[in-house]
């Protein structure tokens, strides 16, 4: 739901072609980018990024914006197999208040749950968290 790819360029980046990635916009048509929705909803978010081959991670971590709660959110950014110029940025997985990491499919739940938040005008999702 949320792997779609993106122009690449060549660029090494990886904090900012996921944060100006719109994960949602082929499927749903929802123009928000990561930055935008993940910096409404935690305070002071930390971006940072690291590689791992020809594969890099994007993590973003802070507290939960109404909450004590902190998250920590890790973004995979990986080559499309057929095409070196475009990219897979797939959420990889949550974590909160340094618990286990989320699998795959729950990270883009709890993600898709944000990004709906902030189409509905939600101030914050500290209560999603509780």
């Amino acid at each position: 739901m949320l792997t779609i790819a993106a122009n690449w360029e060549g660029s090494t980046n990886y904090v900012a072609t996921v944060e100006n990635h719109k994960p949602l916009e082929k499927s749903q048509g929802i123009t928000l980018t990561y930055a935008t929705v993940l910096n409404k909803y935690i305070d002071s978010p930390k971006w940072e990024s690291r590689e791992s081959g020809n594969i890099g991670y994007v993590d973003i971590s802070g507290k939960i914006k109404g909450s004590n709660k902190k998250i920590a959110v890790k973004i995979k950014v990986s080559p499309m197999p057929n095409d070196a110029k475009r990219v897979s940025i797939k959420p990889e997985s949550i974590s909160l208040n340094g618990n286990s990491p989320s699998t795959q499919a729950a990270a883009e739940q709890i993600l898709s749950y944000m990004f709906s938040a902030y189409e509905r005008g939600e101030a914050d999702v500290a209560y999603y968290f509780d």
